[in-house]
């Protein structure tokens, strides 16, 4: 007899005979809605919302359980050693159940009633909000922050070590769900009196109508709030500095929660900055450099005196250097804020709206993700063993912070001066970019792989940290070589601006559609791309005469980026339709299959590994398959008009294809930090992660594969065979096959979801990892094909596309949310973004 559980039953079996007549009396207020909401919350509440995005949520935290009890077993122990990603699965589920229900009955409420009351950033920032509009702030933010320690906590194997431990993690999953829930209740009790009150008054107000804001105030500067926040995280900041210097090696408490406590504390100070940039009395300036000495001289200094009492020279002479170099940034930012002072209203509240408040929400919510993965690890573990995951974390903070001062820097640029200063994709492609501007996207890509690289290891078991500081202090100086590019351009930029301006000159403003259309990409980028697809060859080959596993592991790791670029290759020029031009897209997709594939087969029957063998020989039909419809592509693309020609080329071949290969190169780092950790390149526990990010990393290129071959027809072709939410929660005017399709997609998105748990696991490869992998790639190849064959095909004859969307127009579960506007269409590029998403995630 266990009461706990008993108990537990009970008040569950209580609590849902409770929701039974809410969730009635909601139903019937939803079949009341108009058509235009009820379609809209059919369409973006429920399918979206609940189905495509709340389920796939769920079903992703309970693989990661599932997994850690596979292990557990495995070993020989007891599942109590998953009960830290039991307790975080439980937690994070039952935030995303609560969010889901919450968005769910939000959908009964008129859209101008929930725009009324949903809390917008410039309210924000101003802090000018209602009492129900504070709680809904903290409420999400109180939420927010327990679901990313949660996060944290997730995928960690492992017994809770002592009862306040378990009890801290429990009181995290009831603060998060309950904040929730009080912020439900109180939301909701306001946004009902105020729809009694409209009905009883008898007020209606069309749907179709834009909800504008009455009273927009300007917004010229941030609250004091902000300030006030800022100068106090400071402040404790540098008491826990000082505490850590006074104290040193005796105690290893006050040393890591500074590291890791350091770039949230330069986000609120950043904050603090720019907060009120029109404030420029000598007052206000006499307290930021106090402010400023406080927080650097006095937390530094105490570190250089130290130092030099114990006579490390060395130490000394570092700590005296970052001085010196918070000195230089103090400076440069004074005068970034001297220049945002001086904007024009409009630029100066987009600023503050974009570039400070929304960009430090988007770097405050990673870095305190990978910082709650470090206190996890130092939670499980100790200090010492967590010691490079905390490294990593400080490198990669530094990194998303750096990316926050180049979004300020260009915010501080005025609006009618950006589009002379930024570079467009269009100049990219063409490659019409300056040297020092090429050496930034070099520099800035390093730093990507970097971090990428640095995240990985976060979940390795063991890590060395001298190169885990190699990696970062590279990417640091990567970092910093391209802020001070940034600065330069933006300084120089304005400075020509104000001198036209002081001389009378002004340039002439230039059309919106100026920039000339792109009719093939530059041929730099294509010789990019053989250069890697001919690696991937050499590597393989070089397998077959040398018989070096580390060769066919790195070709292993390296084809799927291979792979990719391979394709992209393939449409950079599609006008380019001479014999000698096809002669060398043919030698090039016969090095990169034939060779490639030749090279493994023999180098595996070399050394005995026959079962590769028979897959390889598989694989021979499908590089059939491909050559044939990518030259259909190719000429498809070719007879695309100017614009089209130029958004397929910018957008479908060299955006999704970058995007692509991110995810791509984090997968293969996954699987390079477990080598690390065990220090063998034949160990069997990483079979697991290097299976999951090969197929993970195949269905993202299927995906971009298939998304590259519908971009490639007209508009017309691909409204043709377009799939809208609308569709999909009817599935009255998909023809079987787009329906089939959807099932396989939903059959391949289920494995993916499994295969995302098992990345970062050291473990052998269990066979529920190839019944997902291989289930999930034969459902992916049969979507390539049909999207090959049907999906991706030119308009039938005889297909009236406009008289089905008349037709269409007619459905309930159309969603016109905004007037004259059609639905929009689900394609397999978002599907590959969504992918995208969820991997940097």
């Amino acid at each position: 007899y266990d009461s706990a559980a008993v108990f537990h039953s009970v008040s569950s079996t209580v609590l849902w005979v409770l929701v039974l007549p809410v969730a009635m009396r909601i139903r019937s207020r939803i079949a009341k809605l108009s058509n235009s909401d009820l379609s809209r919350f059919l369409t973006n509440d429920v399918l979206k919302g609940g189905i495509l995005l709340g389920l796939a949520q769920l079903a992703f935290l309970l693989f990661a359980s599932i997994q850690c009890d596979a292990n557990a077993k495995e070993a020989g122990l007891r599942w109590q050693q998953c009960r830290r990603t039991l307790f975080s699965q439980t937690g994070l589920g039952g935030l995303v159940a609560i969010f889901g229900i919450i968005k769910l009955v939000s959908g009964v409420v008129p859209l101008h009633i929930l725009t009324k009351h949903t809390v917008s950033m410039e309210k924000v920032v101003a802090m000018n909000v209602r009492l129900d509009e504070a709680v809904q702030f903290f409420g999400l933010g109180i939420a927010t922050i327990s679901a990313l320690f949660l996060l944290g906590l997730y995928g960690a194997e492992g017994d809770f070590q002592s009862e306040d431990e378990e009890y801290f993690v429990i009181s995290v999953m009831f603060i998060g769900m309950g904040a929730l829930i009080i912020n439900a209740l109180w939301k909701g009790t306001i946004i009902r009196r105020q729809m009694r009150r409209e009905q009883a008054e008898g007020i209606e107000r069309d749907p179709s109508q834009p909800i504008m804001d009455a009273n927009p105030l300007p917004l010229l500067q941030g609250s004091s709030f902000w300030v006030y926040v800022g100068v106090t995280l400071t402040t404790l900041y540098t008491i826990l500095n000082i505490l850590a210097a006074l104290t040193g090696s005796s105690n290893k408490i006050y040393g890591p929660l500074s590291s890791l406590a350091m770039p949230v504390v330069l986000i609120c100070y950043g904050l603090r900055i720019f907060c009120q940039p029109t404030k420029r009395s000598p007052r206000e300036m006499w307290f930021l450099r106090l402010h400023f000495m406080s927080f650097s001289f006095v937390g530094e200094g105490v570190w250089i005196v130290v130092m030099l009492v114990e006579k490390d020279l060395g130490a000394a002479a570092w700590y005296f250097g970052r001085l010196c170099s918070d000195s230089l940034s103090f400076h440069f930012l004074l005068k970034l804020r001297a220049a945002v002072g001086r904007l024009p209203p409009n630029d100066l509240r987009k600023f503050l709206l974009d570039s400070l408040f929304t960009g430090a929400a988007q770097t405050l919510m990673p870095m305190l993700f990978v910082t709650f993965k470090a206190t996890t690890c130092m939670i499980e573990n100790s200090l010492e063993t967590c010691e490079s995951t905390a490294k990593s974390s400080a490198f990669l903070s530094v990194f998303i912070i750096a990316w926050w001062i180049m979004k300020l820097i260009q915010g501080s640029v005025r609006s009618e001066w950006r589009k002379d200063i930024g570079i467009t994709i269009e100049a990219i492609a063409r490659m019409e970019v300056s040297l020092r501007r090429l050496l930034q996207g070099l520099l800035t890509i390093i730093v990507g792989v970097c971090g990428v690289f640095l995240f990985s290891t976060m979940s390795a078991e063991e890590t060395s940290e001298e190169l885990v500081e190699t990696v970062g202090v590279v990417g640091f100086l990567c970092a910093t070589v391209c802020v001070i590019s940034e600065v330069y351009s933006v300084s120089k930029a304005q400075s020509q601006k104000l001198s036209e301006s002081a001389n009378g000159n002004r340039a002439p403003e230039s059309a919106p559609n100026e920039e000339r259309p792109v009719s093939e990409i530059d041929g730099g980028h294509v010789v990019i791309s053989i250069l890697l697809t001919s690696s991937y060859t050499v590597l393989n080959m070089s397998y077959a005469v040398l018989m070096q596993d580390w060769t066919w592991i790195i070709a292993f790791m390296l084809m799927p980026l291979a792979s990719t670029s391979m394709v992209m290759s393939f449409m950079m020029k599609p006008k380019r339709t001479d014999a000698k031009y096809k002669t060398f897209l043919l030698l090039h997709f016969l090095s990169f299959t034939v060779l490639s594939e030749l090279g493994t087969i023999v180098g595996n029957f070399r050394t005995g590994h026959d079962t590769y063998v028979y897959s390889l020989v598989l694989k021979v039909p499908f590089w059939v398959v491909l050559w044939r419809e990518l030259s259909k592509r190719r000429i498809y693309a070719a007879k695309l008009n100017p614009a089209e020609l130029s958004s397929f080329l910018c957008n479908s071949v060299l955006v999704k294809g970058l995007s692509a290969m991110g995810p791509i190169v984090f997968f293969a780092f996954e699987t390079v930090s477990c080598l690390i950790s065990q220090g063998d390149l034949h160990s069997s526990k990483c079979q697991g992660t290097s299976s999951a990010s090969m197929y993970l990393s195949m269905y993202l290129w299927v995906l971009f594969t298939l998304s590259i071959s519908r971009s490639a027809l007209p508009k017309s072709a691909q409204k043709a065979t377009a799939v809208t939410y609308s569709d999909m929660a009817s599935l009255k005017n998909l023809p079987p096959w787009q329906k089939f399709q959807g099932l396989l997609l939903s059959l391949a998105g289920f494995f993916s979801l499994f295969l995302f748990s098992v990345l970062g696991v050291e473990t052998e490869r269990t066979d529920l990892s190839l019944i997902a992998g291989g289930g999930g790639a034969i459902c992916m190849g049969a979507v390539v094909m049909i999207g090959l064959t049907r999906g991706a095909a030119p308009m039938r004859p005889g297909r009236n596309v406009e008289g089905e969307e008349e037709e269409r127009k007619g459905d309930l579960v159309r969603s016109p949310i905004e007037k004259g506007r059609s639905d929009r269409a689900i394609s397999a590029s978002e599907i590959e973004e969504g992918m995208v998403l969820a991997s940097m995630i």
